[in-house]
């Protein structure tokens, strides 16, 4: 028996699909939807072609498929259930159609053999938990900008070396990338918007909200994962001493104008900041605050600012040139390098 379907009798749900199918098959056009575990360990199957007519795709409805090898889900699909990939270990390839607005949770999860997944440029908005879980070969994803928010997604995925996150206003869980490679790279101007929506979840208390504690960041955002907060969100009022200390994955951060004072040590040993905004507002720089930031050279300090204090530059081997306003007071020891041009406004 092969290729044997059970379809509803007004033609539009493909209800089940013998699990002895095997090889290349394909779904007649007309069907609309296929029903929850409809192709559940169809063990032998290696290729599907779906019809252009298909809209949903219940919940899992493929899993279990361990020999399908490739998936293209036509335009004009609109709901994939739960789990409906989920343990289909060969799929090699798979390609989302603007048309689906969720990849819900476990969509992908096991297929260990996944490398490549094309996603729309729009459309997608949820990217849930376990999605691409244990994607074992994925090394580059790419999350496009209609996305506002992603779960657990990429858990265990021990090969993915690249991110890219062209989505703006998401919120995004700061275990999406659980178990990653260790060279994990995750390029994102936004970052900052999208951790702190997902920070305040769990921050229930209103004042804790606007402060960065020491534990969130120090030390944890380390070469070559990197981040960018260009800038941090303006509800934050404190950043405490030594709060990003040792992120070499620091590559830019905006000060907004709700922090007044960076505190002694804040930055120091973020080694790859290359890009640093100050906006007026803030009035102290504390002690070694930016020590041993190798790679800023250039800095437009705000008027605002009232206070430089001792080696806050200290160790920023590039740094060639700083506007400052003639009324801040600058420590004698604030920067250690006589190459500094210091243009006083």
């Amino acid at each position: 028996m092969k290729n044997i379907f059970v379809i509803s009798t007004n033609g539009e749900v493909l209800c089940k699909c013998s699990t002895e199918a095997e090889e290349a098959i394909t779904i007649p056009e007309g069907i609309v939807a296929i029903r929850q575990d409809a192709f559940r360990d169809c063990k032998q199957v290696t290729a599907i072609t779906l019809p252009t007519t298909l809209k949903k795709i219940g919940s899992h409805a493929f899993q279990g498929c361990s020999t399908l090898k490739r998936i293209h889900l036509p335009n004009g699909v609109e709901y994939i259930g739960k789990g409906a990939f989920k343990d289909c270990s060969n799929l090699v390839s798979a390609v989302i159609p603007p048309s689906v607005k969720e990849l819900p949770n476990s969509t992908f999860e096991n297929n260990y053999n996944l490398r490549y997944v094309k996603m729309p440029k729009s459309g997608l908005e949820i990217i849930g938990d376990n999605c691409f879980k244990c994607c074992l070969y994925l090394k580059k994803i790419v999350i496009p900008r209609s996305v506002l928010s992603m779960g657990t997604a990429f858990p265990s995925c021990w090969k993915l070396e690249k991110v890219i996150m062209r989505t703006e206003n998401a919120r995004i869980k700061k275990s999406a990338f659980n178990g990653c490679a260790d060279n994990l790279t995750i390029d994102c101007v936004v970052t900052a918007k999208q951790f702190f929506k997902d920070f305040n979840k769990y921050n229930t208390n209103k004042a804790e909200q606007r402060i960065i504690k020491k534990k969130d960041f120090a030390g944890k955002i380390l070469w070559p994962n990197t981040v960018r907060f260009t800038p941090l969100p303006d509800h934050i009022e404190t950043i405490e001493e030594e709060a990003f200390r040792d992120c070499t994955g620091l590559e830019a951060i905006g000060i907004p104008q709700s922090v007044r004072d960076i505190k002694d040590r804040t930055f120091a040993g973020c080694n790859r900041l290359s890009k640093l905004t100050i906006e007026e507002g803030v009035e102290v720089i504390g002690k070694n605050a930016f020590e041993n930031c190798s790679r800023l050279t250039n800095l437009h300090l705000p008027d605002s600012l009232k206070v430089v204090d001792e080696h806050a530059f200290t160790g920023c081997s590039s740094l060639k040139k700083v506007s400052i306003s003639q009324h801040t007071s600058v420590a004698v020891t604030a920067f250690d390098s006589n190459n500094i041009i210091i243009s006083y406004r």
